[in-house]
Parts: structure tokens; sequence; C-alpha cells
């Protein structure tokens, strides 16, 4: 396991310099936002209304874990962006954020169509608890997390490609994310 405090990751700008982004993580390992990579996991600042980045053959899940409420409009269709809630769309579509009046932090997994799906879960755990191996990592967004002896950071992350997690919470929120690699779309 692997444990990524968001804090020591250096910030990075966006493809087309509107917003920033930490990227927590990447696989395979060395892979990021202009490499080839088949899943990556970061968080993103939003500080002002505008575009999104746009990335090929990519699919997003964009879940808002700081901030309020506010629009995210997808190739013209508005869409809600409430805390913890996810949206799917893919990396290819006119993506922007309208509405916002308060900074807000993303969660963002993008995975390479055709390569892998992912999925992200976010759950409240409290006391003894263990995910199975298909979570990849966990990222704590409120209360107290524990894996082993190795207690989260808030926004941390901790990354596994092995075995099931197991782990002590008080009153945590966590974002469970699941990568399914070679699986298309639709399937299984």
């Amino acid at each position: 396991m692997i444990v990524v405090d968001p804090e020591d990751v250096e910030p990075k700008p966006w493809r087309n310099g509107r917003g920033i982004t930490r990227e927590l993580w990447a696989e395979p390992s060395g892979s990021g936002a202009g490499a080839d990579f088949e899943w990556r996991l970061s968080l993103a600042d939003l500080g002002e209304n505008g575009p999104f980045s746009r990335f090929d053959g990519v699919e997003r899940i964009f879940t808002p874990v700081v901030g309020g409420c506010f629009e995210l409009t997808v190739d013209g269709r508005p869409h809600r962006a409430t805390r913890y809630q996810q949206v799917r769309f893919p990396g290819e579509a006119a993506v922007a954020v309208r509405g916002l009046v308060e900074p807000a932090r993303v969660l963002n997994l993008m995975t390479v169509r055709g390569r892998c799906r992912g999925d992200v879960q976010v759950r409240r755990c409290h006391g003894e608890i263990t995910w199975n191996a298909g979570v990849r990592s966990l990222l704590l967004v409120a209360g107290r997390l524990a894996i082993g002896a190795v207690e989260l950071p808030r926004l941390g992350l901790a990354v596994t490609s092995g075995p099931a997690l197991s782990g002590t919470a008080e009153d945590a929120l966590v974002v469970e994310v699941h990568v399914f690699r070679g699986v298309r779309l639709g399937t299984g």
C-alpha cells in the first residue's frame, strides 16, 4: 500500500491553463497527464467559471469533494454538481463550470476507453472495515481512517494493487475508487 498526501504533490496547470490539478496516482507508474496512462486520479482545484481541458479517448468521473454546488455543462446539457455526487462524461465532451461562487476541489478519475473502466463510490465508515481487492484506492474526505498503522491525512489517498485493505474508521467519509482492466464500457 502507498499513501499519497495531496499537500506533498506539486500543483500543475490544466492543459488549457484555466485551473490547477494535483495528480495523486497514474498507472502505469510514471505516466500522467501528458503520458500514456491507463487510469489517472487527481484532485482539481476549481477557482473560476470556464471550460475544462479535453482528453480524447478517456472516460471521466468527476466527484466534488470540497466546496458548494455549481453547474457543470456537458455538451450543452446542465448537470448540478453537488458534493460527493459524481458526474460521468467522455473526455471529448465540451465541459464547462458555471455558477461557481466559492472555490471547489474535485476528485477526477480518468480511464482510457477500451483498456479499463472505473467507478467511484462515496460511503461513510465507522469501526473495523475491510475493502475487497477490487478497490484500487481510497480517498479520505472527512473523519479519521487508519489502514494498518498508517493514518490517512485529510484528502489523503491509499493505493493498492494487491490484496484487500483493512482499517479502522472514526466517522470517516471515504471515496472508494474501483478500476477494472481490460473491460469495455457496458460489459461485466
